[in-house]
């Protein structure tokens, strides 16, 4: 059972606006949130990596909130991608039109597509400051290009220094110049920095003091919460955005033994049809067990063996529970009960996002506040565990 909070305890939740609920309900096997759980927690919420440099950052709290000023400071914060002063050549694949020499990229009635362009690295889908040059000019058309579908910028056909701010698409890592019009002229002080970028979770921290923190090491797998410098909200609230392709966040080890568990979360399931995983008992990394899904019925969650069907799931915040204890599953979604089984299953780890069952993985597109799981029967418990819940991500 969880534990009730002492006098201590009460005497600081006078001085804040919300009680943390691990003070009033501790015991937790495993808790994720991207608020504050538990005062005596003063670790970090998340580690982040943004992809401008691939640098990576651990992000706490402030007031009981997730502190979503450094997050975005940190997201925003100047990266220099490259910066060419054309001393050497080395690397660029210059059409016949294009040399360099005297320290300038040089073009000669210079008509096509791109003419001059060098691996730089890609930074798909960040805001990026490019500046460049142009001397020498005599005719015709110029503009900086990302690329594979990145995009292009302003053309341009006169002496001067400029500066454009520009979100890239996908892209690639090759950076350059196309020329129309017989452009005849150079370049010179060709410089990207990225302005604005996004980050991604590699580790979600477990509040429980337990350490049974949710990890995901591959950067293509981790899921997003600021997009373009901005933190990814549901709700008013930040919250992890997964792409259904590959995204996960993983805790592999024992945390319930005994088939007796409860399981609290706040999370917008997306669109969903067809099989897809938010949460997984994660029995091994080659078959779990979904706690949490949607199945092959339209507009229906499997949560823990028990099926619901309504259409205002889709794209919806939900705050869902669900128990087990002697045998038999309790399910919850937003406070009002959804049915029961007869079933049992030890949470062996855990899976966020994804699972794999019978060789397939069912990944899924949510959007995630907050998992805690406790390894105890929690119903006695469960009106006020979501209320507090409730209270703060106002779910319903």
């Amino acid at each position: 059972m969880s534990t009730i909070f002492n006098i201590s305890d009460k005497i600081k939740f006078e001085n804040t606006p919300q009680p943390l609920l691990l003070n009033y309900y501790g015991g937790a096997a495993a808790a994720y949130s991207l608020r504050q759980l538990d005062y005596n927690y003063t670790d970090a919420a998340i580690t982040v990596r943004r992809d401008s440099d691939n640098t990576e950052k651990n992000i706490g709290f402030v007031n009981g909130e997730l502190d979503t000023q450094t997050l975005e400071d940190f997201t925003t914060e100047t990266v220099v991608h490259f910066n060419e002063d054309f001393t050497t050549d080395p690397g660029w694949n210059l059409q016949a039109s294009a040399n360099i020499s005297n320290g300038k990229l040089n073009f000669i009635n210079s008509t096509g597509t791109t003419q001059a362009f060098e691996n730089y690295g890609a930074v798909p889908y960040t805001r990026v400051r490019v500046t460049y040059t142009i001397t020498d000019y005599t005719s015709g058309v110029v503009s900086f290009i990302n690329l594979g579908g990145g995009g292009s910028g302003t053309q341009r056909n006169a002496v001067g220094t400029y500066v454009e701010d520009f979100t890239l698409g996908n892209g690639n890592a090759n950076w350059g110049f196309w020329t129309i019009s017989g452009f005849t002229g150079s370049i010179d002080n060709y410089k990207v920095e990225v302005i604005a970028c996004n980050a991604f979770v590699t580790t979600w921290y477990d509040q429980s003091g337990n350490g049974n923190d949710a990890t995901q090491t591959t950067a293509s797998a981790q899921p997003k919460i600021v997009s373009l410098g901005s933190t990814i909200l549901e709700n008013g609230k930040a919250a992890f955005e997964f792409d259904g392709s590959d995204d996960v966040l993983r805790y592999q080890g024992d945390l319930v033994t005994d088939s007796v568990s409860s399981i609290f979360t706040s999370l917008n399931v997306g669109s969903f049809g067809g099989f897809s995983t938010f949460i997984d008992r994660y029995n091994n990394p080659d078959n779990g067990t979904a706690s949490i899904r949607s199945t092959s019925g339209a507009n229906t969650l499997d949560i823990n063996s028990i099926t619901t069907t309504n259409a205002s799931y889709q794209n919806s915040q939900l705050l869902v529970s669900a128990f087990q204890s002697s045998g038999s599953f309790a399910a919850y979604i937003d406070g009002a009960s959804v049915g029961t089984a007869s079933n049992s299953a030890n949470y062996d780890g855990i899976s966020i996002g994804a699972s794999r069952i019978r060789g397939s993985i069912l990944y899924s597109s949510p959007k995630m506040q907050e998992v805690i799981l406790y390894n105890s029967d929690e119903t006695a418990n469960r009106t006020s565990i979501e209320t507090n819940i409730n209270d703060f991500y106002s779910i319903y």
